[in-house]
């Protein structure tokens, strides 16, 4: 067995759980008033509230799971979402990252780092709002899988980060 290190974690702050919870509130209620007009008979009606129902549900859900990313001793990245620690995907598993690469979104202010499987195959882990964040979360997963680190937050000034 390999020995998996937690490295990232999405850190939330308390409002998104207070308004997480409204709207899971707000899932039982309609959900409740859906069943009851289709006993009714209601059946459009019912399902304008079912469609309701998955709204609030996407909205709470959006605001209350947790992203973890675990680097193991294969160097392998395990990436899980969690929902009240429940697992509620399968987790997504990199294996062979060639390099990590850190871009910067000018229109909306935010930095995605990416994973590289091959020349033309990148995968999105994280966008962060901070430069700084971006650029350390890439080179600690780096230097526990022994790749590079590309720094493509200017546009046309790309570099490689040197971690010495």
């Amino acid at each position: 067995m390999t020995n998996e290190k937690l490295i990232y974690k999405t850190i939330r702050p308390s409002w998104h759980f207070i308004i997480a919870f409204i709207f899971y509130a707000i899932v039982v209620l309609v959900f409740i008033k859906s069943i009851s007009l289709l006993i009714e008979r209601r059946g459009i009606l019912s399902m304008k509230f079912f469609t309701a129902t998955l709204f609030f549900l996407f909205c709470a859900i959006g605001l209350s799971f947790i992203k973890k990313v675990f680097v193991d001793t294969n160097k392998n990245v395990r990436i899980r979402f969690t929902l009240f620690n429940i697992k509620i995907v399968s987790d997504f598993i990199f294996k062979e990252i060639k390099y990590i690469s850190v871009f910067s979104d000018m229109i909306n202010k935010d930095f995605t780092v990416f994973f590289w499987l091959s020349e033309t195959n990148k995968k999105n882990i994280v966008t962060l709002f901070n430069k700084e964040e971006a650029l350390n979360f890439a080179v600690l997963i780096s230097e526990r899988i022994n790749v590079k680190v590309l720094d493509a937050t200017e546009k046309g000034n790309f570099k490689w980060i040197d971690k010495t």
